[in-house]
Formats: C-alpha cells, structure tokens, sequence
C-alpha cells in the first residue's frame, strides 16, 4: 500500500518520530483515503487537485489532534472549528460540501478509534514516546519494499458496519499499528462492495 501522505512528512529528525506524529500521520492518510473515495467531494479533488487534498488532511490532523482532551467522543471527531479550517483552506469549497466532508471526517476518525484499541502503542495516551514504526515506513518509503512482523496471540478483530454486516479477521497485540490498520482498511473496503 502506497500512502499518499509520507510518514517522513511528519518527522525530521529521530526526536519527532514519536507516537502523536505517528497518529497523525496514520489519521491524515485514513482521512485522504475516506475524501478520495467519496464522490460527493469530487468539486474539490478537481478544483484542489489530490496534492493538495493530501496536505489538508495532514494540516488537519497536525492542527487538531495535539489538540485532543484527556476525554474524547470515540465515534466523531471530537474537536470543534474543523468547518472554519476547512472553509479557509478551500476558498472555493461551498459549505454545502461540510456534511459530506464531516461524515468522511467521522468515518476516518472512527477506523482510526477501531485501529487504536487493538494497538499496544497506544499513542494517544504515550503521546511523547518514541514510535518504531517510523523507522520502518520511511525505510519502506525509501525502498517500496514491504516488511513483516511475527505474530503471536492471534485474537479476532469483529468489525459491525452500518447495515449490520459482521467482518472478522485475527490479528495479535504484537501486530504493529500499521498492519492493524490495513486489516481494517480492507475489511472496510471488502464490505463496500
């Protein structure tokens, strides 16, 4: 899987590659993904352009979650002011298109919360640690070679959507937040279709 947002865009140097970074490079991508697929938001991608989408959504995510309560809404985006953002960084973009861009908003945020409470990184809460997974991706963005992990204490993941469709996959608290998260991703995907 290729990510439209680097995770070498979020860290400069070994200090910045810590678990908040990480979140929000891995919420960015969830979110360009999620804009990318919707065809109500189809006006921007063609007036904006991809690139420009992709800076959004890691602006968004570096602007907003550094800035989440000990508290938050696992289910929404929890953080108001998004549509004032949002209305500043696309001129042209008309505020008829906010319930759309909420709802992918939502969606992104809500995989991400799934993602995170199978995660032994917890990020969130570890926000100033170190992160390995960086290390990893940016070798991967340099060779576009993938990587694998061992697994071990396989458990499942039970995912049920909107229109009460059950996915399952197993995973193990050592897989890495990445592989988790491409589970997620796919077994999403798979139920859209």
């Amino acid at each position: 899987m290729v990510d439209a947002i680097k995770a070498s865009s979020f860290c400069t140097n070994d200090s910045e590659q810590t678990n908040l970074n990480w979140f929000c490079y891995e919420f960015s991508n969830s979110l360009y993904d999620s804009l990318i697929r919707d065809e109500n938001i189809n006006p921007v991608k063609i007036s904006y352009g991809k690139h420009t989408l992709a800076d959004f959504c890691k602006n968004l995510a570096t602007t907003f979650v550094p800035k989440l309560p000990t508290k938050f809404d696992r289910k929404k985006f929890p953080l108001p002011g998004v549509d004032d953002f949002v209305l500043s960084y696309f001129p042209k973009f008309s505020p008829t298109w906010l319930p759309a861009l909420r709802q992918n908003l939502d969606s992104a945020w809500e995989l991400m919360m799934m993602g995170c409470s199978l995660c032994r990184d917890k990020c969130l809460k570890n926000k100033n640690s170190l992160n390995p997974e960086f290390s990893m991706i940016i070798l991967e963005e340099e060779d576009d070679d993938d990587y694998s992990l061992s697994s071990i204490n396989s458990q499942t993941i039970d995912i049920t959507t909107d229109n009460n469709f059950n996915i399952s996959t197993s995973v193990n608290k050592k897989n890495s937040s990445r592989k988790i998260m491409k589970k997620i991703k796919k077994l999403k995907n798979l139920n859209r279709k």
